[in-house]
């Protein structure tokens, strides 16, 4: 794998902070344990879908936001 210092200088526009090694392997812990946690309850979960189509996309903003939230609050959204 590549450094990010090897980087096409565009790759480290203004503001791109990578994560350190131990954020990185934390937020990846995190990820997995979400995807487990589904797994281990997937019988919970419905078969098919329970909205209407077209739901999602207006629900949608305008456009894309200029700062990420964090990934406990991008979880959130998925959590029942």
């Amino acid at each position: 794998m590549r450094r990010l210092d090897s980087c096409n200088p565009d790759c480290m526009a203004e503001g791109f902070q990578p994560l350190l090694a131990e954020e990185f392997r934390k937020q990846a812990h995190i990820r997995v344990d979400f995807v487990a946690d589904y797994y281990k309850n997937i019988d919970k979960y419905p078969v098919r879908s329970v909205v209407k189509p077209g739901y999602l996309l207006q629900t949608l903003p305008a456009s894309a936001p200029h700062h990420s939230a964090t990934l406990i609050k991008n979880l959130q959204l998925y959590s029942c």
